[in-house]
């Protein structure tokens, strides 16, 4: 696959209208009750699907499943997916001007790290080689992204490793990065695919007006669950 694949109309722009509608509700509750309660983080503004309960998998499901995203997730997985749901999050991004307090953007990284205990890898020593998840994530925008709001960035290159935290600040990536530096600009209901091992951030929104609200899936093939993620929420998808 491409380093990153694009998926045009993944969501109709009426379905994508009416769960933005959805995620309006549910952000603004969850950041009124925010506290100790970990389905919602408010340095990154994002939201558990989990608890995400205006939309429950029953509905979100169905809308995705014979998507030509899904179905080449499935292909590249080798087989049924599921999605670790309590990994998988309702996100808003907001330009510095409009930030709320604590708010900040999503900083260089790799998904693939899911669970990784980088506090327990000795610096000098490059990650194992199981150390990267073996995935794809769908990130759907359920907003226009790119231009106007913040979308993602990432390095057009592919990774066979996992990236230790030092080499992941942005003048160490900008200075080594493999590839050149590339930017989604999404309609509302666009989606982007990528594995475990992309390198990406939050686009910089500096002067940006607008918001951006996404729902991002971590995908895995169902028979091979990472025992890492064991005690994660799980939910079967075909």
């Amino acid at each position: 696959m491409p380093v990153v694949s694009r998926h045009a109309r993944c969501l109709s722009p009426a379905r994508a209208s009416a769960w933005l509608a959805l995620a309006d509700r549910a952000l603004r509750r969850a950041a009124l009750q925010a506290g100790p309660d970990a389905d919602f983080v408010p340095t990154a503004s994002s939201l558990r699907l989990t608890a995400w309960a205006e939309l429950p998998w029953d509905e979100l499901w169905p809308a995705l499943a014979d998507t030509s995203a899904v179905q080449a997730a499935r292909a590249d997985l080798g087989g049924p997916l599921a999605v670790c749901a309590s990994q998988s999050w309702l996100r808003r991004q907001y330009p510095p001007a409009l930030a709320p307090p604590l708010h900040h953007p999503h900083q260089w990284h790799q998904d693939g790290a899911l669970g990784w205990r980088f506090d327990l890898q000795a610096p000098d020593r490059a990650p194992p080689a199981d150390a990267l998840l073996p995935m794809q994530t769908l990130w759907i925008a359920l907003t226009e992204c790119g231009t106007d709001a913040p979308a993602l960035q990432w390095v057009d290159a592919a990774l066979p490793a996992l990236l230790p935290l030092a080499v992941l600040t942005d003048d160490a990536v900008r200075a080594a990065a493999p590839g050149p530096l590339r930017i989604a600009q999404l309609a509302a209901g666009d989606a982007l695919r990528f594995d475990g091992a992309l390198l990406h951030r939050t686009q910089p929104s500096a002067g940006m007006p607008r918001v951006r609200t996404s729902v991002e899936l971590r995908l895995f093939r169902d028979d091979a669950r990472p025992p890492r993620l064991a005690g994660e929420h799980w939910q079967a998808l075909g």
